[in-house]
């Protein structure tokens, strides 16, 4: 259902470019269709070249002086241009560590089952972050025994980087991938075939 009081206002793709005649009357510098500089046109004469060709005026940088148009059709432009974005974002989730976090009272089951997942991680090459969270009542000792020994079931599939480090109410170690890791999938396949 739909929140009236939730106010969320999306930036329209058409918003964040001018075109043709959303353009000020100045001078610009023209890129041609095929990619060739025209050179430094008013808008007018740039915008009648546009329209010869059927194509659209669009400022891709406003910011420079003078500011940089390109004679394109529009939908083409906005489909690359999203294109790319959503590459360079899917590209950016990629990289992004992964954090497992354990507080220092945890059943076995629990241990073993988030270092399958840390193995997981690792056999798709991501990074892991991994975090002991102490409360009020801490348990230092607790937590550094729980390190040692997540440390030492994931000593085959990782790469320790840096130390562990001991911050307030918290004990965090960084991990890369090994070049043993072996991918989930081949695990279950193999499973699967006995």
């Amino acid at each position: 259902m739909y929140n009236k009081n939730y106010r969320y206002k999306r930036e329209r793709f058409e918003d964040k470019y001018r075109t043709n005649g959303q353009i000020p009357p100045i001078n610009l510098r023209v890129i041609g269709s095929d990619g060739s500089q025209i050179g430094i046109l008013h808008r007018n004469e740039a915008l009648r070249l546009a329209t010869e060709q059927g194509l659209d005026l669009i400022e891709i940088s406003a910011k420079v002086q003078p500011p940089i148009v390109k004679i394109m059709d529009f939908s083409k432009f906005k489909f690359e241009t999203l294109k790319k974005e959503k590459i360079s974002k899917r590209n950016n989730k990629q990289k992004e560590a992964k954090e497992m976090r354990f507080k220092p009272l945890i059943g076995e089951n629990d241990l073993n089952h988030k270092v399958s997942r840390i193995i997981e991680f690792l056999g798709d090459k991501r990074n892991v972050k991994i975090t002991i969270l102490l409360g009020r009542k801490s348990l230092p000792e607790k937590a550094k025994l729980l390190m040692s020994k997540i440390l030492e079931k994931l000593s085959e599939y990782c790469i320790i980087e840096g130390e562990v480090s001991y911050e307030a109410r918290r004990v965090i170690c960084f991990v890369r991938p090994s070049k043993v890791v072996p991918k989930q999938n081949e695990n279950k396949n193999k499973k699967n075939t006995e």
